[in-house]
Parts: C-alpha cells; sequence; structure tokens
C-alpha cells in the first residue's frame, strides 16, 4: 500500500490547485520517483522524503556499501529534459554520507563556488548559475538552477572535465523539517586524459536533511561507464562514488570548522 503527501490533506479544506500524491514505497522507486519529478510541485517531492527517510534509517547497513537503483529508464530521463536518452548500459546505486554540521552549514559546502578552497583535486570549477546563491542560502529562495563546467583529478583515472547542470530545491513539509533536493544532468561523456575509464553519462539525485546535530546527506548515482583493459566489478563506477561521498563530507566538515563559511 503506498502512503500519499500530507502536505495537500492537512489543508484539504482549503485545496485549490493543490496535488495529493501517491509516492511509490521501495527504495528504489522513490529516488528514480524524485529525480523524475524533480521539477514537478514540491508535493511530489515531500511524498517522496516522507517515504523515502524511514527506509533509509532501516538499510543503513546496506547502504554503505553502496545499495543497488538500476530503474532508471528513457522516460525518467526524457522528463529531465535528457534528449534521446539511451538506459541500456546505465547502472546506479545509492548510498549516504554523514556531516557533524547543520544543514545550513553543510549546504554550504556543497554548493560553494570556490571549490578549491575546500577540495585539493579541483583544478578548473567554473559556476554559470541564476544569480541566486546567497538568496537560496538563506532560504529565501526556493530554488537555486547551475551549470558547471569542472575539471578534476581523480586517483587512477588522471583527469576528468565534464560540463553538469545541477539544480537545487528547497522542499518544506507541513510539519515536518525543510529539506533541499538536488538533481545533477551530464548526458555526455567525460574526457579523461588517460585511456583508462569511459563515462557516457552520469545523473544524481541528492537529498540533504537533519539528521540529529548535522546533516544526513542520501545520493544516488547513475552511470555509463567503462573500465578499460580491466576486468572490475559491474558497479565499480556507481560504488566507488559512493564511498567517496563520506569523505567528501568530512572535508567540508574540517573546512567548516577551520572558519570555512558562506
Amino acid at each position: 500500500m503506498r502512503t500519499s503527501s500530507t502536505a495537500c490533506l492537512a489543508l484539504l479544506p482549503l485545496l485549490v490547485g493543490c496535488t495529493v500524491v501517491d509516492a511509490p514505497e521501495s527504495i528504489e522507486e522513490l529516488v528514480v520517483f524524485g529525480f523524475e519529478h524533480f521539477d514537478d510541485e514540491a508535493s511530489y517531492l515531500e511524498a517522496m522524503g516522507e517515504n523515502l527517510f524511514p527506509r533509509i534509517d532501516e538499510h543503513l547497513d546496506e547502504l554503505a556499501e553502496g545499495y543497488h537503483v538500476d530503474q532508471l529508464d528513457e522516460g525518467h530521463l526524457a522528463a529531465a529534459g535528457v534528449e534521446s536518452p539511451d538506459v541500456v548500459s546505465i547502472i546506479g546505486a545509492l548510498g549516504a554520507a554523514h556531516y557533524t554540521h547543520g544543514r545550513e552549514g553543510a549546504l554550504c559546502g556543497v554548493i560553494y563556488p570556490d571549490k578549491g578552497e575546500i577540495f585539493d583535486n579541483y583544478l578548473a570549477y567554473d559556476l554559470d548559475d541564476d544569480g541566486n546563491l546567497d538568496c537560496f542560502l538563506a532560504g529565501e529562495c526556493d530554488r537555486y538552477e547551475t551549470t558547471v563546467a569542472q575539471t578534476v583529478v581523480v586517483p587512477v583515472l588522471g583527469e576528468a572535465t565534464q560540463t553538469v547542470r545541477r539544480d537545487f530545491r528547497w522542499i518544506r513539509p507541513r510539519g515536518a523539517d525543510p529539506f533541499v533536493v538536488a538533481r545533477s544532468l551530464a548526458p555526455d561523456p567525460i574526457e579523461f586524459n588517460t585511456t583508462v575509464m569511459e563515462v557516457d553519462q552520469q545523473y544524481a539525485l541528492v537529498v540533504m536533511v537533519p539528521h540529529g546535530d548535522g546533516t544526513r546527506r542520501v545520493e544516488t548515482f547513475w552511470v555509463e561507464a567503462r573500465v578499460l583493459g580491466v576486468d572490475v566489478p559491474e558497479y565499480f563506477a556507481v560504488t566507488t562514488a559512493v564511498a567517496e561521498r563520506q569523505e567528501q563530507a568530512d572535508r567540508i566538515d574540517e573546512w567548516l570548522d577551520d572558519g570555512g563559511g558562506c
């Protein structure tokens, strides 16, 4: 049985054009649902969070290894604006990371435009945004839209250059803590300066929600990738990305502890 979002039900007598959403129940379906409906009414993402957060608690041990999520199809990518999508070879994994800092500090580190100040593996990070950075961080704007051209140094793989469309939304459920959802779209191949790996396309859905005194980051990656000339497990690329997220969260916490911030 599916659970409906309570955001609209609480206001049932006043409903005018408000959509009551039935979200799926499994973790895999929920993150795909959030990816597909990222641009729709906030009630879709409220319903996703309502069902997703309890299930994350139930599966934390599995998330540490990378929880497999493969149900991203052409329709989901088309809904996100990806032209002529091909998902034959896309695989996905979901993981969770924890920041010791609260949501605002952690979000600052994730969105901060001078990535080289936080991470030593960024060679370039050219940000084109909608001008709402400060407004979004202050919680006064519901959306923040960006396109990033970046070059990072990846262990073993060398320099990786790609362009990513990355958008953020505040979601404010009635009677629950606000949380942030971000979606990344990189439908074009990554350019490597080595011939170790090929990545033809890459997508992500990130949810950042208060957890205790800190912040939990739930992130799903979908990638079409091949390691060349080496026999590695099928999920090597996505599970490696999942494992690296806690290291990145730790680095942001260190940066904030050292006086960094927005």
